[in-house]
């Protein structure tokens, strides 16, 4: 029965993260792609995946919280796709690191928790573990593209 239960709960994130995903793609005219590989590192990205222009015309590829969030996908979706922004166009665009696209991360993560969050606890403790969980694992993606692309800072 347990496994059950899990089961339908990762079945449904998964299902709310591809519908907030679809939609972002939607809304601009992108295309999604059920797997991307990366344009520097050839990391193949076995995740849904948007591509689309921004209003530069510069392509940009994003695939929002790709991890656990603890239930707070919808929160959390947007400062998501920045982060993926941020490692996609850095050192390139303003010469930062990766440690300072997850520390814009958490920081946007605690903002929405702050303001937006039913349990803002709960929610600060899923925003600093998405954050840890980027230090340990986030490496390979911050090399995915390092190219230039105008995005919000």
């Amino acid at each position: 029965m347990r496994f059950l239960i899990v089961t339908i709960c990762v079945l449904f994130l998964q299902s709310s993260h591809a519908d907030l995903l679809d939609d972002f793609c939607d809304n601009k005219n992108g295309k999604l792609f059920t797997w991307y590989q990366c344009p520097k590192s050839k990391l193949p990205l076995r995740i849904k995946t948007c591509e689309y222009h921004n209003s530069y015309g510069e392509l940009e590829f994003v695939n929002g919280c790709s991890g656990p969030t603890g239930g707070h996908d919808k929160l959390f979706f947007p400062a998501c796709v920045q982060h993926d922004l941020c490692y996609h166009h850095e050192p390139a665009t303003n010469g930062k690191g990766q440690k300072y696209c997850d520390v814009r991360m958490l920081n946007q993560l605690l903002k929405i928790c702050d303001e937006k969050a039913q349990n803002i606890i709960r929610c600060q403790k899923w925003a600093r573990f998405m954050y840890r969980s980027l230090r340990v694992i986030g490496k390979p993606a911050f090399h995915c593209a390092n190219y230039y692309g105008r995005y919000e800072d």
